[in-house]
């Protein structure tokens, strides 16, 4: 059985490190805190072998997000014409 990526999951334990992705507070720019952060999430994410799949899923993640809101901010403006 293969291990399914659980993206609300991921996202909900993402985001109680906030040293990984809040750039007004001061862990932001510490590199052992991030580490840190970014080891507990590979512990609970069973799915994700090492750091560098991690901040990759990370980059994907945040990618189809922008592109999402992109679309939406852009819905209004289609629907007028």
């Amino acid at each position: 059985m293969t291990n399914q990526f659980n993206t609300i999951e991921f996202l909900e334990e993402y985001q109680r490190y906030p040293c990984l992705w809040d750039k007004s507070i001061p862990e932001f720019s510490n590199r052992i805190k991030r580490d840190h952060a970014e080891e507990q999430l590979l512990q609970i994410t069973s799915s994700i072998n090492n750091v560098k799949e991690l901040k990759q899923k990370i980059r994907n993640i945040r990618s189809v997000f922008i592109s999402h809101v992109l679309i939406i901010k852009r819905l209004p403006r289609l629907n007028h014409q």
